[in-house]
């Protein structure tokens, strides 16, 4: 298996952004091979993006790895995936066109890592964005490469 890794600092800790631009062509392809997206809502956020909420196909409640005094505020993360299409698409930008502004923290209140699934459940895409890095999973025949050529990325053969 082959996967490309792109991070968003290099290995000095010096960022390394992703333009608007960048991101679009991104969710394109992401919405091309992907028949869901999901993203990890904490109890805050769970209800700040409704226009979400009618591409919403299922929902799974997680607890957190919290101190007790964390728990009695955001006590569960919310793994909610949504139908991939045209319309979820824009609502999707609307929350942000900035991939590393999916996080719930550092003044973002966003829901968090951005995953993009196959129709067969297998992980096209996926980004822990509090980690700063993203990764592809592209099958044979799932053309990503005007997207390797704008950004830094590292393949990395499984």
């Amino acid at each position: 298996m082959i996967s490309y890794v792109f991070y968003d600092h290099d290995e000095r800790g010096n960022e390394i952004p992703l333009s608007e631009n960048s991101f679009l062509l991104l969710m394109d392809i992401c919405f091309k091979y992907a028949e869901m997206f999901a993203m990890y809502f904490s109890s805050k956020t769970y209800q700040m993006f409704p226009e979400l909420e009618k591409f919403q196909i299922k929902e799974i409640k997680t607890t957190r790895n919290l101190s007790a005094e964390e728990m009695m505020y955001y006590p569960y993360l919310y793994k909610r995936y949504f139908e991939c299409n045209e319309s979820s698409k824009k609502a999707l930008l609307n929350i942000s066109k900035n991939l590393w502004s999916f996080l719930d923290a550092w003044g973002y209140e966003n829901p968090e890592n951005l995953e993009f699934v196959r129709s067969d459940g297998s992980c096209f895409f996926s980004a822990i964005i509090h980690e700063g890095e993203a990764r592809f999973f592209p099958r044979p025949g799932e053309e990503i490469s005007d997207f390797l050529d704008q950004v830094h990325w590292f393949k990395i053969e499984c």
